[in-house]
């Protein structure tokens, strides 16, 4: 999954959104951490929108996080700084 994020399945008609966080000590390790749990509306139906702004905010995917609604939905590529800063004043060159 895109953003490094990954689902798993909770009892109840849940989904839990992992994320892989790095443990201390000598040796690093890795292990998968739930960010957040949602309510699961099952395979092939809709999630709602509002849902998915829930976990954009949640999960630091927002266009002031750096990343664009075209990113998101289409390829997870997060906004370079530079671009993130100064989206508003580029886009009003970009309409002129």
């Amino acid at each position: 999954m895109n953003f490094q994020f990954s689902l798993a399945p909770l009892k109840n008609q849940k989904v839990a959104i992992c994320a892989m966080e790095a443990r201390g000590g000598l040796f690093r390790r890795q292990r998968e951490k739930t960010r957040m749990a949602i309510e699961w509306p099952g395979d092939g139906r809709t999630v709602s929108i509002n849902t998915i702004k829930h976990i954009r905010k949640t999960l630091g995917l927002c266009e002031e996080d750096g990343v664009t609604r075209e990113a998101f939905y289409e390829k997870g590529v997060r906004v370079d700084r530079f671009i993130n800063e100064y989206r508003l004043v580029l886009r009003r060159l970009a309409s002129r």
